[in-house]
């Protein structure tokens, strides 16, 4: 008996297919870790020619690095891992990524399909099994496990549909490893049709709200954009530049959108929120008209004290997620549902036919005698200080970086420097971890940073607590010949929880003080330990030429930054302590070095709220 096996030419390995997908698809931002349950993909991945990707140390880095590739770029990254503890590992970019609106696939490696839990109640069945799409459903878009390998096609496009439409965010799809590893025909796969997903935009809706808007303008007298990350999402910072030039009003920034304007453009005066800049509180606290565009106003952005938000303001609030503009901390007049790409449209096309003829120009007169008042409030007597004043070592290192350098920094006290001192320059890029505020971010995401700006120079702006956290991926960059410009910034403790305990709990610095004698470890000789040329900076005379010389080095280097053991985080919020021990925040104007009550009563267009 002869039995005759016909070749199928539309076979393909499932793991191929995968792999051909990204490939089609132009997903470059490849961050792979090579474990067990994921070797099928990871050997699809060394034979495929057309892909690059990059191997980091931890499942972490996996996921921050193509989280940051994708801030960066505004393509979604990808993240391949293993099952198990490798998944958990992986959480914190994907966490990250969920609340700050980043387009990420993540693809993990499983059990057998036949060794899974499935809908029983046991806690584990396979080899490093775990349930791992419940376990991420709260912080995903989508999460599925392929159980039909004739499904494969459908959930990635379905996954990478959704990570880029609406308002973006991570998703992630896991595929057991004898799925993996099956033989498929590719006619045979199901596909995923887009229009299975409901388009929640209302085209003549929207065209009215931007009437009201306009309408809205036209009797304003102190009217204030907040420019948010949704601009960017939609990448349509060139019709934003077109609007605000024919509307000729104050522009702030979100610290996700912080790098959207020059700090030279005419129309730029700041970012506000609570660790912020006092004089663009002033403007946003005082104005009678706030239009947010793609900001969900986060407690960080509007305050604790969100009651006192701009409270004479009427506020219209464009934000692509309607549950955004229903949470109890905003109370828009105008709730437009809608991504900052059509409503910037809507509003160009508006214009065209109902003009504006507006003169705000005392207004932004006011804005630039706040601006002006406030941009050397607090010197810090940085001068008199043995060791390095953070903000002149952040203004110093903007003056010296070019149109168009790449900025990734550690949340914390490291963004709020930043954020208060640095002024951008055209194309420049700031990335860090906004709503989940990772203070341990910067260090990994300058990998993924770097490969999504074409391995040019990043610059690394990291605590000497994040740096130890994640030494090992210095393994990683000099892998990769990666030019990451990395300067720690060793204040010896947490700055941020230090001026907290200082403040608060009778200066009980319980976790955030060190002995400095005994502090270890030594940056200069771990960098050296990792082959990097690494040296320090100890004063400020020191600063400008170390700076260059980070700048123009050759390849990966450190720079450890000796920052003063007692350096002050101003201007903040602050909280008022009752009797029955109750926190009450501050209003935004109200910030910490306090202005008397007379000179915040004469800087303040709308009334005082009552200090009881």
């Amino acid at each position: 008996e002869i039995i005759i096996i016909k070749k199928i030419d539309n076979m393909i390995k499932l793991s191929d297919f995968v792999i051909s997908f990204l490939e089609k698809n132009k997903l470059k931002g490849i961050f792979a870790i090579p474990e067990s349950a994921n070797l099928h993909l990871i050997d699809s991945l060394g034979r495929n020619t057309n892909l690059s990707y990059v191997f980091t140390q931890t499942e972490q880095a996996a996921t921050m690095s193509a989280e940051s590739y994708a801030k960066l770029t505004g393509d979604p990254g990808v993240a391949i891992i293993s099952s198990g503890a490798s998944e958990t590992s992986a959480l914190i970019g994907v966490a990250d990524s969920w609340v700050d609106s980043t387009p990420l696939l993540v693809l993990s490696g499983q059990s057998n399909s036949d060794l899974t839990i499935g809908k029983s109640s046991i806690r584990q069945l396979g080899i490093q099994e775990l349930d791992i799409v419940n376990i991420v459903k709260s912080i995903t878009k989508y999460s599925v496990m392929v159980s039909d390998p004739y499904m494969i096609k459908y959930y990635l496009e379905k996954a990478l549909f959704l990570a880029k439409s609406g308002r973006p965010g991570p998703v992630w799809v896991d595929i057991p490893m004898d799925i993996l590893g099956m033989n498929i025909d590719e006619k045979e796969l199901k596909s995923f049709n887009f229009l299975e997903i409901k388009d929640t935009i209302n085209p003549s809706l929207l065209a009215k709200r931007v009437s009201e808007t306009i309408s809205f303008l036209k009797n304003s007298k102190r009217p204030v954009i907040l420019a948010g990350n949704g601009i960017k999402l939609s990448k349509v910072e060139n019709e934003f530049f077109k609007l605000i030039n024919l509307l000729n009003v104050p522009i702030l920034t979100s610290r996700a959108c912080a790098d959207i304007l020059s700090n030279e453009h005419p129309l730029f005066f700041g970012r506000p929120g609570s660790h912020r800049q006092r004089s663009a509180n002033f403007i946003i606290q005082n104005s009678d008209l706030l239009i947010s565009i793609g900001s969900r106003l986060s407690l960080p952005q509007i305050g604790k004290n969100y009651e006192a938000f701009a409270r004479k303001a009427k506020k219209i609030v464009v934000d692509i997620d309607k549950n955004e503009l229903s949470k109890k901390t905003v109370s828009p007049d105008i709730s437009i549902n809608s991504n900052a790409k059509e409503f910037i449209i809507e509003f160009l096309s508006q214009l065209k036919n109902n003009k504006l003829n507006v003169d705000f120009s005392d207004w932004i007169n006011k804005c630039s005698s706040w601006r002006l008042r406030f941009s050397k409030e607090y010197e810090n007597n940085k001068f008199h200080k043995k060791d390095v004043d953070a903000y002149y070592f952040i203004e110093k290192l903007a003056n010296e970086l070019k149109e168009g350098d790449v900025i990734i920094a550690d949340s914390g006290s490291t963004l709020v420097f930043i954020l208060q001192r640095f002024k951008f320059k055209p194309n420049q890029r700031l990335i860090s971890s906004n709503g989940l505020e990772n203070m341990c971010f910067a260090l990994p995401a300058s990998i993924g940073a770097c490969i999504g700006n074409n391995l040019k120079k990043v610059i690394c702006l990291c605590e000497n607590a994040s740096f130890q956290k994640y030494a090992q991926e210095l393994e990683t960059i000099s892998k990769y010949k990666l030019p990451i410009k990395i300067f720690v910034l060793n204040g010896r403790r947490d700055l941020y929880m230090k001026k907290t305990q200082e403040a608060y709990f009778g200066k009980r610095f319980v976790g955030s003080d060190h002995d400095e004698k005994s502090f270890l470890p030594n940056i200069v000789k771990l960098g050296n330990a990792y082959g990097f040329p690494t040296f320090k900076i100890n004063s400020h005379k020191e600063i400008k030429d170390g700076i260059r010389n980070v700048l123009t080095a050759d390849g990966p280097i450190i720079c450890e930054i000796n920052i003063d053991k007692d350096q002050e985080i101003v201007p903040r919020m602050v909280f008022t302590i009752k009797p029955d021990g109750k926190w009450l925040a501050k209003p935004l104007e109200d910030m910490y070095p306090f202005l008397s009550r007379k000179e915040l009563k004469e800087n303040m267009v709308i009334d005082l709220l009552d200090e009881n």
